[in-house]
């Protein structure tokens, strides 16, 4: 009962696999990352699934996107009461 409940959404699961569970800081960074995404959601066949994921990988790419803060937080998709923070890696 505990994996049920503290099971992940496949589109989360994706965007943590390619984004590192990070938003990132460069450009080319951002655009790696976006490519990556959109090249995952072409890959599935049913269009309204592929819309859903599309728009499920842009929201979280977009999140605050352009603003120096250290934090991103969002909603939980499977606890929508919690907050899920994501760490921006730290400018060198």
């Amino acid at each position: 009962d505990d994996l049920v409940t503290q099971a992940l959404p496949l589109s989360e699961v994706i965007w943590r696999e390619i984004s590192g569970g990070q938003l990132p800081q460069s450009p080319e960074d951002r655009a790696d990352v976006q490519q990556k995404l959109d090249a995952r959601a072409r890959d599935i066949s049913d269009p309204t699934f592929r819309r859903h994921f599309s728009d499920f990988f842009r929201a979280n790419f977009g999140v605050n996107a352009g603003h120096n803060h250290n934090h991103i937080a969002r909603k939980s998709l499977t606890n929508p009461s919690a907050d899920i923070t994501l760490a921006r890696p730290r400018a060198r």
